[in-house]
């Protein structure tokens, strides 16, 4: 996920041999179908049946309906060709169409195909369930049609020279990537190398997908609609076909076409200049984050676990550049919040799965590390600097990413809310929100809770950010990004996952003379805006659902599992936590069944300051005990495996 040059320089290039069309590629309605996913089948992980005894899978049937659902909505075009192929002006067989696009979600066996209902996920033949099946039927793209696949190039594939010679070669450069753990998709890539002057050239280098991209064309169409890489637990479903998935892929030790962002930054992370450029590059080494992080930590054995490192470079030179990359991240990161940027992070699980079953073997939350920081730091560094750029070069047609401002009236009710808890909360400007928010971010459990809580509660007033067009808006502040508190932004880094960045390549290759002048329509950047706005909240309600299968598979499996839980809100028979080692939202409810009596204490304040007072009856072990519930009160709860067979159930566990 990660772009290379310093001293402005505006170089005239020959344009990439690659036929490009100065036109967007039309955006057809899209439709989902109902094909079978054979080849999905026979590479996904699959997961035992409820016949296979012990590991069987079984998932609450109303994540499964809201999965269905977020599958529909995702719209994938698996028949386009054949779509094109056998349309007709028979009003009789356009009927027809519509009625074979319905969504229908069908199990791959002789049985009647059945929709999905609120009940537990059924088996196939093959062993998959049938939220497995949804996924490979809605969500994998079918992309082995020989009408595709001819327009781009195999992987096989070798730079010609005649395109070398048009870009820069850093192939002698220090350039790698730092991701996570086997990654497949590689955006990006960093490098940095000192200069005569004593200051630093870094660079951060993206991957050039539009140079094998050609806009006009059936894939191009469809990459443009389905628009994002799906991201479930089990595995990625790629924007682009696999082939040129890899293709693109910064992969180490080999020639890759890159385009490339260089700044001249000095020891204290000044930026004086940048330039941009097309490039090649070769990638040394394939780093995960804990690659990284190992080295910043000076940990005495970073060198023994590091991965292979190609052309005639060393441990110590990846050691040097990222200690030097890790400094100015660093100074960068505490410069943009002094100067207003926002962070609010939302907990997120990751699990690893058993390599024979599927089934999650363990689970940790996404803990954001100095390794993170770095790359995330000069992935905004280049955003920002293109956006500057396109925005310059391309006043209407600038593909650009903003972030609205949140509802004022939730704010103001929340901190007010807050207010007689002790909890001041400045919420004026992003920047202030943020500086109110960091004394409540600590590791201990009773903090790391609290800090849960107020980030889930302040989460909510927040708006979507979004992709437009620059030629529909007025005013500055239709531009301004609320969170990075910044005039400008826009998505560069990610053209492997994500549609909005190969938009902005193509911009930029523009402002550059890499290309043809843009003959593109406002309204029609427009549609593409709007197309990727849906699918990137689309295909990130389908991975959040993804992990909501995947956490309550877990808790059956280990059911009961009895951990702690932070309070959010307090209600008159139930209350709201947070499963602080999950990150799970979760309700308990008070019914005639508790052992005991409870009360709701209601405040005119406001409902998150109610409070629940409980008495625990005696029993013959032990006595009767009272506590008071409110919000952020840490509390010991135990979830089981429902009696349906489809419900993880949580409950209070008595204090001791």
């Amino acid at each position: 996920m990660s772009n290379t040059k310093s001293s402005e320089e505006n170089t005239e290039i020959n344009r990439p041999s690659t036929s490009q069309s100065s036109e967007l590629p039309p955006l057809r309605s899209i439709s989902s179908h109902n094909n079978t996913m054979n080849e999905a089948n026979k590479t996904s992980k699959s997961v035992n049946s409820p016949n296979s005894g012990p590991s069987a899978v079984s998932f609450n049937s109303d994540v499964i309906n809201g999965l269905a659902k977020q599958c529909d909505n995702i719209n994938i075009s698996n028949n386009k060709v054949n779509d094109q192929k056998s349309s007709t002006n028979s009003p009789k067989k356009k009927n027809v169409r519509k009625r074979e696009n319905k969504l229908q979600l069908k199990i791959p066996s002789e049985n009647t195909p059945s929709r999905i209902q609120s009940a537990p996920p059924v088996p196939s033949q093959n062993g998959h369930t049938l939220v497995h099946e949804i996924f490979l039927k809605q969500i994998t793209p079918l992309y082995a049609s020989t009408s595709t696949r001819h327009l781009f190039p195999g992987l096989d594939y070798i730079i010609p020279d005649e395109e070398f010679k048009k870009r820069e070669d850093c192939t002698k450069m220090c350039i790698f990537s730092i991701d996570p753990f086997n990654c497949r998709d590689i955006d990006d890539a960093v490098s940095c190398r000192k200069l005569e002057n004593g200051n630093y050239e870094i660079g951060v280098h993206i991957s050039d997908v539009a140079h094998f991209l050609t806009e006009n064309t059936l894939l191009d169409e469809i990459v443009a609609e389905k628009a994002t890489t799906i991201y479930m637990v089990q595995r990625a479903y790629h924007m682009l076909p696999d082939e040129l998935c890899m293709l693109c892929s910064l992969f180490p030790g080999v020639n890759k076409l890159a385009f490339s962002v260089f700044w001249e930054i000095t020891e204290d992370a000044v930026v004086l200049s940048h330039r941009f450029a097309k490039t090649v590059i070769n990638s040394c080494s394939q780093l995960a984050y804990e690659h990284a992080q190992a080295v910043l930590e000076n940990k005495e054995d970073a060198e023994k676990s590091f991965p292979e490192i190609y052309n005639g470079l060393t441990y110590q030179d990846i050691y040097n550049t990222i200690k030097i990359l890790g400094k100015i991240s660093a100074i960068f990161r505490k410069k943009r919040f002094s100067e207003g940027a926002l962070r609010i992070d939302q907990p997120k699980v990751s699990f690893h799965l058993n390599t024979d079953n599927g089934l999650p073997d363990s689970y940790w939350i996404y803990d954001s590390k100095e390794s993170h920081q770095l790359i995330e730091e000069f992935m905004l560094l280049a955003n920002m600097t293109v956006a500057k750029r396109i925005h310059e070069d391309h006043p209407k047609l600038a593909f650009l990413r903003c972030h609205p401002p949140p509802s004022p009236y939730m704010l103001n009710q929340l901190a007010k809310s807050l207010k007689p808890m002790g909890i001041d909360i400045e919420i004026s400007c992003a920047g202030d929100l943020h500086k109110s928010l960091l004394p409540y971010l600590s590791p201990d459990i009773a903090d790391r809770g609290k800090a849960m809580v107020l980030n889930m509660l302040f989460a909510k007033p927040m708006t979507r950010a979004k992709y437009f067009c620059a030629g529909v808006c007025d005013g500055d502040e239709d531009f301004h990004h609320y969170a990075l508190n910044v005039p400008l932004y826009t998505h560069f880094t990610s053209p492997i996952r994500r549609y909005a960045d190969i938009m902005v390549h193509r911009l930029l290759a523009a402002s550059l003379n890499y290309r043809e002048p843009l003959q593109w329509e406002v309204r029609k950047v427009g549609m593409v805006a709007a197309q990727c706005n849906k699918q990137k909240y689309n295909a990130k309600k389908a991975g959040e659902l993804s992990t909501e299968l995947y956490t309550l598979k877990y808790i059956e499996m280990h059911s009961p599992l009895i951990t702690e839980a932070v309070v959010v809100e307090v209600r008159e028979r139930y209350i709201d936590v947070i499963i602080v080692a999950m990150g799970l939202n979760r309700r308990i409810f008070f019914n005639n069944d508790f052992p005991g009596t409870y009360k709701c204490i209601k405040n005119d304040l406001g409902a998150k300051l109610s409070k629940m007072e409980v008495k625990w009856d005696k029993t013959d072990k032990l006595p009767a005990v009272e506590e008071v519930i409110e919000v952020f009160s840490i509390l010991k709860v135990e979830m089981h495996k429902g009696d349906d067979m489809v419900k993880v159930e949580t409950k209070l566990v008595r204090p001791q």
